[in-house]
């Protein structure tokens, strides 16, 4: 069943000159389940991945999926300090604001899907 999962989703349309930079609230307690993390070119490019007090908590230098086939993160993939890698991270109601990086490394047409289940 999957009727409290929600998602987040960004895309930079053409190549990137420079780091991709972001943060969102979520709006309320959430646990980061798996992200979807692809571009339609090869490049080096990796995602980092936190919250306010450690940005690169959740994932530290994940692998983007290329030409067009994107990776799937998942827990035993968030290998920052703040994982277990065996379940997702959960955000609390008091800090649920989720910051990432994606460096740039030529990456075109960058696609980003975070996957959050309520609670």
């Amino acid at each position: 069943m999957l009727g409290n999962l929600f998602t987040q989703t960004f895309n930079h349309v053409g190549a990137l000159s420079v780091n991709m930079v972001g943060q969102f609230e979520l709006p309320g307690p959430a646990t980061l389940v798996a992200i979807s993390f692809g571009c339609s070119s090869a490049t080096a490019a990796t995602l980092q991945v936190g919250d306010a007090g450690d940005n690169d908590g959740i994932i530290t230098a994940g692998a983007i999926g290329q030409s067009d086939v994107p990776n799937l993160l998942e827990p035993a993939d968030f290998d920052g300090d703040l994982c277990d890698q065996i379940a997702g991270y959960h955000f609390p109601s008091d800090d649920k604001l989720v910051e990432f990086v994606v460096t740039h490394a030529s990456a075109e047409d960058v696609t980003l899907v975070f996957y959050f289940m309520e609670g």
